[in-house]
């Protein structure tokens, strides 16, 4: 089963995230399939991308829409799986002050 390594991500313009950056938590990604088992996609919920495996079958052809639906399936898990990070505790809309109109 081929998984694409950073180096393989980054010489295809992905630029990983550094442990340190704001956006990066390991805690809340979400992995999709394709229905045919062609192409898994792990990302965030901000869309950035961790893991990405496509069949040998699609690797040659242009797999992109695939991708894309995959990934936004993936997106969607991620963000439903809950806030994660030190963020989590600022989103808190029950206290949230609308300023008067």
């Amino acid at each position: 089963m081929p998984v694409l390594e950073p180096a393989q991500l980054t010489s295809l313009g992905y630029e990983p995230l550094a442990e340190d950056d704001p956006d990066y938590y390991d805690d809340s990604p979400g992995t999709a399939h394709a229905s045919d088992g062609a192409v898994e996609v792990t990302v965030d919920a901000f869309g950035s991308l961790h893991r990405l495996w496509l069949a040998p079958s699609v690797a040659n052809a242009d797999p992109s829409a695939l991708i894309v639906q995959t990934s936004s399936a993936a997106m969607t898990a991620a963000a439903r799986s809950g806030p994660a990070g030190p963020a989590a505790d600022e989103d808190d809309w029950s206290t949230f002050d609308r300023p008067d109109r």
